[in-house]
Formats: structure tokens, sequence, C-alpha cells
């Protein structure tokens, strides 16, 4: 209470010297009020593998005014369009005494010309400041403080960045709709803040958790979908980065991507502890090229190594940073400048840096731990003296007491934990909870008898655990706040709405134990209230796949409800009252992969599956019948030749059900699109996407012009108006080679299109990271989901039947609602400007045999009719009608006559009556 810190609170030494030196001071600012001549005294304690020694330390405060300069660190700060609003915390402006004014200097980061100084106001316990600059500058910020006896002292310099001001106006505000309670998700990954004792943040399903208290309480971040490792900066606890491009300044509420060059970019290394903003990434590919940014992720360099497997940056030492490439090693003690190569004598799965030994490194290879205390090649093993092998040895060094380490069996399999008081020497069991399966270890890098282990046994039920004594006792942590995760929204057009999410069950009624299982929440009165429909049959859950027990591929009508969790089948007959599981064949792969479902329009009681095949049944589910099969898609062994990134199995994707010809049906898999018209017995390639290498994920049929398909890629949607046979790119989704990895099969990215019932021109596209609406048929689009704050996930979009404005969002933290009016935004689509009038185009072939194709265009959304007339003026078909948004259609004619009779040759003629506008055409037809 009567001094602060500055710098690390503990004294390091070099034992190489004589006589031993420190290299680190701790310095403290002594209170304002403390009198001249007063004593203060110090505890002081030295730890060392073999023992602690303590004695008191007394200093006595000297006569003489105040004449030092405030300490001042890093200026917190965030960006939003052009607004760069500075937080300040007190922890960041360190004096003895109150500090009596404060501003941030922004200055050119180009040429270091001062642009503005931005006063700070004291505002509950932090200085703010917000300040609206040009967008798309390049700014340097330094705080400067000044205390009350006049003592000035100025900051660190931080670079920021203010993007350009994108074309797009905001289309909310979305309002979260009022659903019964969820549950508690499980943790799924954790980090402390390294600077912070008090700042931790928690990985779950439904996003990123950040507790500012020591894990008291919670709130959440903007982050609503937990994808990739998250780590936090070595210099600021609201500095937060998650694989493989994403940046928080804020704590997590807003996020932005970093541009990192090259094909497939991700985060590998971050923030070196000797400076700020220095961080590394890994340029992609199998011959990836690290890449080293010094201004927090605004610029990059390479740094001339290439193919690292691995690579890590010690956590103590400024400059230090190892790579792993094959069986060699390789250091550097200038972040990267130079390197040094050491041959490894074995294959290592893992490098780990000793954070109280420059030159020290433990590894991993097998069930044997490593250690090597020079950079001479020189290793010896540490493993703990267990009676069984432990195949996946994992270890976390503590940051807090030298020589204390823990290890565990990484793969999840077994529950006992090892701890080593002299840096791996000798080893003792710890206590350790009975039935938990160790998937992570988190020590506190700022208490060593503190941590967290993540049990993966029961993946939610029981998945975080803390001790405060180093193992003897442990506990179950909950984040106590719940969320009602919603995986998919559908509704049966007659008001009702369901959406697809999960609950705690027991697998049995006297079972003790708990873990999560399918539900279904329903609303009967178009969304106005909702109630949960709990058990529609228990799922045993995987350890191993945190995604698989919830409902998120759902088939709705009148008569029945179908819903697929990733790990069976359910369905019910009366509206969701009561269920039956049904396991169909044919689910070839592993859990977690959704399946497609849909009721055929022509007949009720016919469903259809796409999972790796595609299966029909003429029974309401009850048996099943592989269609097809499709040409290629198999190998000899059954396995599909379609494959994710991954290498797992895809197969076939999108489904096409053609209400206006019965067992017409369509798939896509791989790039191509897929065509069966005798209900799937027979299939041919249609055509093939120019999809940059990405599979087709989705494929839909517009509800009234059957014509039109719509197909989606992770990289953008494609509208056909010839029934699949040409496709144009309408929206991008995602650009750049990095989306061809696929991460809607690693972390649940599905693609969903969906029409509003009362407009089918009305288009919704949702790849997860954003929500499209098209009011045109998909000709042109607008973003209405870069309203919804934060860093959003969509899972599903539906369109209340009664109020065509009311847009909901399933999410992983329940349903939101959004009023999309008809305003002006900024939109990105195929058409930038249509010819003056609309017209009858030359059908080609012409003459022809067997089939033609008529092309015509609109110049402006409205009812539309094309007819073939024969010369007599009788009415032979009608190739369209109704009201088609405007653009370039191409449909066929197969020369039958509404009856689906073969015509005879001869010269027929085509009217297209567009509005008051009529054109007409000929065509040949030889037989």
């Amino acid at each position: 209470e009567w001094v602060m810190l500055v710098g690390k609170p503990e004294v390091e030494f070099s034992p190489q010297s004589v006589p031993v030196t420190s290299k680190h001071n701790p310095e403290f600012l002594v209170r304002g009020d403390v009198a001249a001549g007063s004593s203060l005294e110090f505890e002081f304690a030295t730890s060392t593998a073999y023992g602690t020694w303590e004695d008191t330390l007394v200093v006595r405060v000297s006569e003489g005014d105040d004449a030092t300069p405030p300490r001042i660190g890093y200026p917190y700060f965030t960006i939003s369009r052009d607004l760069l609003r500075v937080a300040v915390p007190t922890s960041e402006l360190l004096d003895g005494s109150a500090i009596d004014s404060a501003w941030v200097v922004v200055r050119d980061a180009k040429n270091e010309v001062p642009i503005t100084e931005l006063p700070l106001r004291w505002d509950d316990e932090l200085w703010t400041g917000d300040w609206t600059g040009a967008a798309g500058q390049k700014l340097r910020l330094q705080l400067v403080a000044v205390d009350q006896h006049g003592n000035q002292g100025a900051g660190v310099l931080a670079d920021a960045h203010i993007p350009p001001m994108a074309p797009a106006v905001s289309v909310g505000p979305w309002q979260a709709v009022d659903l019964p309670a969820g549950d508690a998700f499980g943790v799924l990954d954790m980090h402390f803040a390294p600077n912070d004792p008090e700042v931790l943040y928690a990985a779950r399903r439904d996003g990123i958790w950040r507790s500012s208290d020591g894990g008291v309480s919670w709130s959440a971040t903007g982050m609503m979908d937990y994808q990739r490792p998250l780590s936090v900066d070595a210099h600021t606890p609201w500095r937060v980065y998650v694989e493989p491009n994403l940046v928080s300044t804020d704590g997590g509420m807003t996020w932005n991507e970093l541009d990192i060059p090259g094909d497939a970019p991700s985060l590998v290394a971050l923030e070196d502890v000797g400076r700020h903003g220095l961080i590394y990434a890994n340029s992609g590919g199998k011959d990836a090229e690290l890449l080293v940014s010094a201004d927090g992720g605004i610029s990059w360099q390479a740094v001339g190594m290439r193919g690292l497997s691995e690579m890590r940056v010690h956590p103590q030492v400024a400059g230090l940073i190892y790579g792993r490439r094959d069986s060699s090693l390789y250091y550097s003690d200038n972040g990267g400048s130079t390197w040094e190569k050491q041959r490894l004598p074995r294959h290592f799965r893992r490098i780990l840096p000793d954070p109280w030994e420059p030159d020290g490194l433990y590894a991993t290879s097998g069930d044997t731990l490593w250690y090597s205390a020079d950079r001479d090649g020189r290793w010896q093993p540490l493993a703990p003296q267990s009676s069984e092998r432990w195949p996946f040895i994992k270890i976390a060094p503590s940051r807090r007491r030298q020589g204390l380490v823990f290890a565990w069996e990484g793969s999840g399999l077994r529950s006992e934990l090892w701890r080593s008081e002299d840096s791996g020497r000798h080893w003792s069991v710890m206590s350790s909870v009975s039935y938990a399966r160790v998937d992570t270890l988190i020590p506190n890098p700022h208490d060593a008898d503190h941590l967290y282990i993540i049990d993966r046994f029961f993946r939610r039920s029981a998945t975080l655990w803390e001790t405060r004594d180093t193992g003897e006792t442990w506990q179950t942590v909950r984040i106590p706040n719940a969320s009602t995760f919603i995986g998919v929204i559908r509704s049966d057009g007659a008001g009702n709405f369901f959406a697809g999410s999960e609950k705690w069950l027991k697998a049995r009624e006297d079972a003790d134990l708990v873990d999560w299982s399918p539900a279904l929440l329903a609303s009967r009165n178009a969304g106005g209230a909702w109630e949960w429909i709990t058990r529609i049959g228990f799922f045993k859950s995987s350890w191993s796949n945190y995604r698989n027990d919830s409902i998120e591929a759902l088939a709705v009508n009148s008569a029945h409800i179908i819903a697929h969790t990733g790990q069976g089948y359910v369905r019910s007959d009366d509206g969701g009252q009561t269920w039956e599981r049904f396991d169909p064949p044919g689910d070839r792969g592993s859990a977690g992969s959704y399946a497609v479902i849909a009721v055929d329009p022509h007949d009720p009681s016919v469903w259809w599956r796409i999972l790796r095949g595609v299966w029909r049944s003429t029974d309401g589910g009850t048996t099943w019948e592989e269609r097809g099969p499709i040409e290629g898609l198999y190998d000899g062994r059954g396995r599909s030749t379609v494959r994710w990134f991954t290498g797992e199995e895809a197969g076939a994707r999108g489904l096409i059900l053609d209400p206006s010809r019965e067992g017409h049906v369509a798939v896509a898999a791989g790039g191509t699109v897929w065509n069966s018209t005798d209900a799937g017995q027979t299939w041919r390639p249609l055509t093939v996407l120019k999809t940059e290498g990405l599979m087709v994920e989705a494929l839909a049929v517009h509800p009234e012009f059957f014509p039109r398909w719509y197909a989606a890629t992770q990289a953008g949607v494609y509208v056909s108006n010839d029934a699949g046979r040409s496709w144009l790119k309408t929206l991008v989704l995602s650009e750049g080679p990095e989306y061809s990895d696929n991460r809607s099969f690693l972390q649940g990215r599905r693609l969903r299109i969906r029409f509003a019932p009362q407009d089918p021109n009305r288009v919704f596209v949702t790849d997860g990271l954003k929500l499209f609406e098209s009011r045109d048929g998909g000709q042109r689009w607008r973003d209405i989901g870069q309203s919804l704050e934060g860093y959003p996930w969509f899972n599903d979009v539906a369109i209340h039947p009664a109020i065509p404005e009311w847009v909901y969002a399933a999410t992983p933290r329940g349903l939101f609602r959004l009023r999309s009016e008809g305003i002006d935004m900024a939109v990105q689509g195929a058409i930038a400007a249509l010819p003056a009038a609309s017209a009858l185009l030359p059908n080609y072939p012409n003459p022809f045999n067997s089939r033609t194709i008529l092309c015509y265009r609109l110049t402006h959304a409205g009812a539309a009719e094309l007819v073939v007339y024969d010369l007599l003026g009788q009415r032979v078909r009608t190739i369209a009608k109704g009201v088609q948004p405007a653009g370039e259609y191409q449909i066929p004619w197969d020369g039958r006559d509404e009856e689906g009779r073969l015509v005879g040759s001869g010269v027929y003629l085509l009217r297209l009556k567009a509005g008051d506008e009529v054109h007409t055409g000929k065509s040949v037809l030889i037989r």
C-alpha cells in the first residue's frame, strides 16, 4: 500500500559472473504522502532448486522534493471506422503521487510529424479520449502524463491504423430474442494475461469470454464462435490474437483481420517480451516463409527462414526465438535477423523453451521428455517414472517458480498428472480428478500453486478443474454465463418456428452424470414465445468432437420434422411433441459430419438425404435406398474421391429437388453439379463451376422461377438461369487461396441459402462469418450482418412468416432479430449497368434437333412470360411465367408441348412479354 512496483517483480541473476550480479532490478515508486525520513521494510526471498532463503531489507526515504517523472506505459486503443478511441487504465500511468493530466500525441507514422494532441479525461478508473481522423491513415501514438508536482513522463510508441471507410450503411440494430435459458458450456481453451494476474480469457463453443477479476465473474466478448487457438499480448492484457489472422485491441469486443502476406498465412508466435508490437507469422504452404511485424501486424517482412513446422518465442528473453524443421533446430538471438542451426538427435514432437534458462529447451518424443541446457546438441531424457508408457507426453513449465514443471499424457486417455521441482530430474505423481482425462494444463504465470486443467472425458459437463495448492485438492469451475446455442432455424410456413439446439440431459433417469443431448426450441406463435422440446433421443457424446450433439440440420413441412445431429437422426410426426430415432444406412465418416435432408416437394412421404452418398426413402424414413451411384464419386473400396483439405471424405454436398419436374434431382460433388431425371437411378455431369478449387457446399432452387439455381462455396455465390447449365458469380464471400483449406469442415462453417416465404426474390446467404441479403433474386447483395457488433457468427437465417421485414439469425449465443428495411446500401453483384430495353435474344442451336436454349434479357424486375406458338397461333409450351428479377436468362426447350409430347418438325414462334414490352422470334425444329 506504500509503494508501487515498476518493472518485473523477480530479480534474475547471472550465475556465470563473479561476483553474482542481477540482470533485472525491481524499482518502486513511493507514495507522495510518505514523509521524508520514513523507513520502509521489504521482505526479500531467494528461491532456487535447492531451497528458499528469506530476509528483510529496510529502505529509508531521503529528504527532497518529488522530481521523478511518471512511468508511462502503453496506450490501449480501438478503431471503429474513422474513430480512434483511447482508454488507458491506471496500471499504465505509474507515479507515487496523483496524475494531474494525460494526453496522447498522434503522429503520422511515415514522417513522425505530430498531427494532434488528444486530451484524455478521467472516467471511472480510466483515462479516455476520442479522435476522428482521416480514414486510411497510419498513425503512431505516444502517451504523455504529468503528475501533481509537474513532472512529465512519456511512454512507448504504439502504431495504429485507421482503415479506409467501407461504403456501407448500418441496417440495425439487432435485438436478442428472449429464449428460455440455456446451460453453461465447458471451457475448451484458457489463457492468463502474462502481465496482469486478474485478466483471463476462456474459449467456449459460444465464443470467447473474459474475466477481469481473476475468474470470479465473466463477460462475453464480441467473438461468438471459438475457431483457432488464442493468445494474449505480453505487454497489454487487452490485446488478443486468434489464429489465423484476427486481433482485438479492446479485450475481444471488436476484431480486425491482419493483412498477412502469403497463400494461407497464420500467426505462429506472438509478442516478443522485449518490444511492443513484434509478432511472427507463417506465410502458409509447404515451404512457408517466416514473417515478422514490428508494428503489431500492419506491415510484414521476411526473415530468411522457410518451412518451419514449429516456432517458439522465449517468454523472458527479448529477441530469442526457436524454430524446428525436419530434424534440425534453428534459433535466433535477434528476432530472426540471423540464425544458427543445431542437428537434433531424434524426431521431436514438440519443443518448449525453459522460461528460466535462455539456453534451456524441453522437447517431447513419443513417451519420453528431453532437456538440453546448452546449444551444443546434448540432450538428456527426463521421462516421469511411470509404470506405463506415455505415447503423447505434454509438459508445462511454471513461469513463476524456477524448476517447477508439470507433465501429463496429452492424448486425453489417462488421468495421471506429474510434477517436478527440479526441472524434470525427479518426478512425483500429483493428486488428480479420478475420472478426468486431461487435455490441457494451464499454470497461472503469477501464482505457482494455481493451476487449471481442461478435462475432455465429459466434454462439457466437467471440463474445467482448478487447484490452488499445486494439485492437492481440485474443484470444478463453471463459467456461469449460459447461452442458448442455435445451430439451425426453420419455419413450417404455418406460423411455427423450430430451432435446433442442445441441453444437459441424463443418459438414464438413474444416471449420476449428465452430458449434452440434442434439443429443439419451438415457437407456436411465429417467434413470440419459445419453449424447450428436450427429450428427442439421447446420443452418446464423443470427447474428441465438441460439435456433434446439437441439431444443425433440420427439414420441416406440415407432416414431419426431421433432424440430424451429427450422431444420428430423429423424426417427429406430431409437431415435435414425440420423437423417434432412426439409423439409416450409409453414414460413413466421422461424427460431426452433417447431412443435407429434405422432403420431396411432390410427395411428403419421400425423403432425401445427402451424406457421402445420395439416399432416398419412400416410406417416411423407415427404409432407405442409395441412388446411383454417381460415376467417379467413390473408389473401388467405397471411399469418396471428393475430399476436404484434411483428407476426410466429403462426397456429395448440395441438393436440389426440382419442384416443377418430378424425379429431377441435382447434387454437387466437388465443383461439379450432377443431374438425374429418374429420381437418382442414373446421373450425368451437368456442369463444372469455376470455383477456384473449392467444392460446392450448398445448392438451392428459386421457389417460383425454377430454372434459377444457386450454388455456394467458401469463396462466393453463383447463380444459374438455365437450371445449372451455366453460372455467374454474383457474390464474393471470401477472397484469396487461403480459403482453400475448407475451414467449414474443421470449424463448422456451413453455408446456408434461404428464401423469404412472402417474396422468393429475397434471398439470404450465410457462410458463418457474414450474412447477406438480395432483393432481386441474387443479382445484387448487401451485408446485413455487419451491424451485429463484435465478431458475430451466423449458423442460419429465417424470415418471420407474417412480418417479412423481420430477419432471424441463429448464432452460438441464441437468436437475434433485425428489422431489415428496404433502405439503400452498398451492394455487390454481377450487374453494374443494365441495357436500356428488354430483349428476346437468339436461341441456340437454331435450327435444332432435340434441344435448344431460349435466351432473353429483362432490364427491370417484374412480370414476364415466354411462350412457344406454332404457325397457327396455337400455344405449344409456356417456357417461363411469373415475377422475375432483372437479368439475362437461358432456358432449355426440349421440343415437347405442355403434355410432354414431342412436337413435329417446323417453324415455331417465340413470344416474350415483359411488362408492356412484347418481343418475338423464330426457331426451327428438324426431326
